[in-house]
């Protein structure tokens, strides 16, 4: 159902590159390049709950510049190159370590009065689901869940970047929620319920806080 699935979906705030060639953040690591590199290119293949219930998204892509990199690309309608995310697997001073550097590009796109999508954001939230994963592959613990924020994040890009697309989703949420009122979903769950005082519209679905930051704001 569209409903439950936007109230599970996490809406990560999203970050912007400056422009330059150097990495936006980098981790160090005492594991393997082989080992980090195949972890995190599984998630170009992860389903996410949006697409699990029919909706149609922008997909990410992934290629291999070299061996030790993977670019992860989300098409845009706003902007030819669309939201990139290039990781190097860079072999440490000492056999068996590793540092993970990374580069984010996503385009400027106007979020309503004098707010743009923010990039500062995108990299933040992206630097921590990646000492996330690194953290679970170092103590052999299941990387599910980091890998669902990093689909989940990657999904609210493929709406943001893409307006048509974030359009077609908030009339059809729009067009539940006016079933709903009109009784023909007799019951709420448990989980629709606890949401109630949460009602989807298109404002909460796109401009959450953090999402956006002043257009006249300083430039990174």
């Amino acid at each position: 159902m569209i409903k439950r699935m936007i109230f599970g979906m996490v809406l990560a705030s999203l970050t912007i590159g400056c422009g330059s060639d150097q990495p936006d953040f980098e981790i160090a690591t005492d594991l393997p390049r082989t080992k980090l590199i195949g972890e995190f290119a599984d998630l170009a293949t992860a389903e996410s709950d949006l697409r699990e219930a029919g909706i149609s998204l922008k997909k990410v892509s992934l290629t291999r510049p070299t061996p030790e990199e993977l670019l992860f690309t989300i098409p845009s309608s706003e902007n030819d190159a669309g939201s990139t995310f290039h990781m190097q697997f860079v072999e440490g001073a000492q056999a068996g370590k590793t540092t993970i550097r990374v580069k984010i590009d996503v385009p400027a796109v106007k979020m309503g009065l004098n707010k743009e999508l923010s990039e500062n954001k995108v990299e933040t939230h992206f630097e921590k689901y990646v000492s996330q994963m690194v953290n679970a592959i170092r103590d052999g613990r299941s990387t599910a869940l980091a890998a669902d924020e990093f689909v989940s994040m990657f999904d609210t890009l493929a709406l943001v970047t893409n307006p048509s697309d974030k359009k077609r989703l908030d009339q059809a949420m729009e067009s539940e929620k006016k079933g709903w009122q009109s009784g023909w979903r007799q019951e709420a769950s448990i989980d629709d319920d606890d949401s109630e005082d949460s009602a989807p519209s298109s404002a909460r679905s796109s401009t959450k806080p953090g999402w956006e930051k002043p257009t006249w704001g300083s430039a990174r």
